[in-house]
């Protein structure tokens, strides 16, 4: 408050204004930036409401830096620029590139900072009209404009020119050799790929990173695990993606190999290691990561805790997850977010603990967290498994009278589970048909628990026929246990492939 009032009384020129203004924000005090400015409307200008917009943009707060765009009574390219880079940061694209043809139409030149901030945001027709502007704006040798443009010809799937704007880069450095690693990679053309990276003068571990998650997206995942091998400098981001590719592709024992062997992993290798051990039920590997993390002395983070808790639920330590969701939780540096209540309610109801979840869901709504789609969904699967039936109608007419949450398939299945699991026959039925796209084959098994039969509208498998078979005839209802049958051969039929031959050349 004492800066406040001594800035109030000694400034007396827009030079000054500025610099105190600049002075606060460097410090980290916005609200007293902001408080400066209000302050002083008389020595205001372009420079002061340009520092003040930049200054919201860092704070995450981007509607607060759009109005005082609106309110600028001039603007320069640097308030132009500050914008754009707003709106792409925060991923409204399309506003970037509608701001920037505005810009464009009131006849502001673009510089090379606004050039290398709307490419990238660009849609891909628009691209080669922006090269053309790069060209006539003289900026055709300047590295960093004609690397955004490798990357949105990428983006578009237009090989050829991603490799002549590559080619075409004068002066080209490590990132301009990443960024064609990774065209090659996104339109699929790993060997061309392979061949820049050899190409590259030093390679770096953010190339060898690139080449690794592209060979990954592309399914080679041999070829990822020996550009892994081969890299000379790797780092936490470089095991990090080499484990979430083998996790990507279902390699549990092979993601749990390789980070063990991880000299420095960072969050994200944890929690891709963790959510490794849970696709393997391994409560024993499962502890042991959590036991490193804990001794590493890592922060605690939101996605590592979701992960922390998934594990465990889906171990079967539904304690373990609750105490591990409860350490986080009660840190007020990182309070719980609506994922990690999400894996703690299906830890409860994974484990039969269907009042646990109904309970953790009372707990959530406490926190003022607003649920989302995904929460319902466990809730009503704990209900389901727990036969909880007017406590699974409450919720599921709740979630959408008073949450807005409009019911998707998974939620109407969970619905007929519950009502099969009943025995109500009736009530599945006509739950399975009021479901938006008609009834799918869960909801169809689902409803047969009960008894009823639901014509489903979409394909089923000859799996899906066989379990409502059995379900049939664990009843005692033969005829539907033979309209099964016959469903079955017919697919089977449809599913059945020739046989392969071979060609003896003689």
């Amino acid at each position: 408050m004492i800066t406040l009032r001594l800035s109030v009384r000694f400034i007396s020129s827009s030079a000054e204004l500025n610099n105190v203004i600049a002075a606060h924000l460097q410090d980290d005090r916005l609200a007293t930036a902001a408080a400066v400015f209000y302050a002083h409307p008389h020595h205001r200008n372009t420079t002061t409401w340009n520092l003040l917009i930049s200054g919201y943009v860092r704070r995450g707060l981007p509607h607060v830096a759009e109005d005082l765009f609106d309110h600028m009574p001039q603007r320069d390219i640097v308030s132009w620029n500050a914008i754009l880079a707003a709106d792409r940061r925060f991923g409204d694209h399309f506003k970037a590139f509608l701001r920037f043809l505005h810009m464009l139409r009131l006849g502001i030149r673009p510089t090379g900072s606004t050039l290398a901030t709307i490419i990238p945001a660009s849609p891909p027709n628009a691209v080669p009209q922006l090269h053309s502007i790069v060209v006539h704006s003289g900026y055709e040798s300047n590295t960093i404009i004609c690397t955004a443009l490798v990357g949105a010809y990428a983006s578009s799937g237009d090989e050829p020119a991603l490799r002549r704007a590559f080619e075409e880069i004068p002066h080209k450095n490590s990132v301009s050799w990443t960024a064609v690693i990774n065209g090659y990679m996104q339109v699929s053309h790993t060997a061309r790929a392979r061949r820049a990276f050899e190409e590259m003068p030093e390679k770096t571990t953010v190339a060898c990173t690139a080449l690794i998650t592209g060979y990954i997206a592309n399914g080679y995942l041999a070829e990822a695990r020996q550009s892994f091998d081969e890299a000379v400098n790797r780092n936490a981001v470089t095991w990090t993606a080499m484990v979430a590719g083998y996790l990507k592709n279902g390699c549990f024992v092979e993601a749990l190999c390789l980070f063990f062997a991880a000299p420095r992993p960072n969050l994200f290798t944890y929690s891709a290691a963790l959510t490794a051990a849970a696709g393997l039920c391994s409560l024993f590997c499962g502890k042991s990561i959590h036991a490193r993390y804990v001794k590493s002395g890592l922060p605690p983070d939101a996605i590592l805790v979701t992960a922390l808790v998934d594990m465990y639920g889906k171990c079967g330590d539904a304690d373990s997850a609750a105490t591990a969701f409860g350490c986080a939780a009660s840190d007020h540096a990182s309070p719980a977010t609506v994922a990690m209540w999400n894996a703690l309610i299906a830890a409860m109801g994974r484990n039969g603990r269907a009042e646990a979840a109904v309970s953790m869901l009372r707990r959530m709504l406490s926190t003022e967290l607003e649920p989302d789609s995904t929460t319902f969904v466990h809730v009503l699967s704990a209900c389901a498994h727990a036969g909880l039936v007017e406590e699974g109608e409450r919720i599921f007419g709740a979630m959408e009278r008073e949450f807005g949450i409009k019911a998707s398939k998974e939620h109407y299945g969970c619905m007929v589970d519950i009502y099969g699991r009943a025995g109500r026959k009736e009530e599945a039925e006509a739950v399975a048909m009021a479901m938006p796209a008609g009834p799918d084959a869960a909801a169809a098994v689902a409803a047969a628990t009960a008894g009823a039969f639901v014509e489903v509208r979409e394909e089923m498998k000859t799996g899906g026929y066989a379990l409502m078979a059995r379900v049939f005839g664990e009843r005692g209802e033969w005829g539907r246990v033979r309209e099964m049958k016959e469903k079955m051969e017919v697919t089977a039929s449809e599913e059945r492939k020739p046989r392969g031959l071979s060609w003896v050349l003689l």
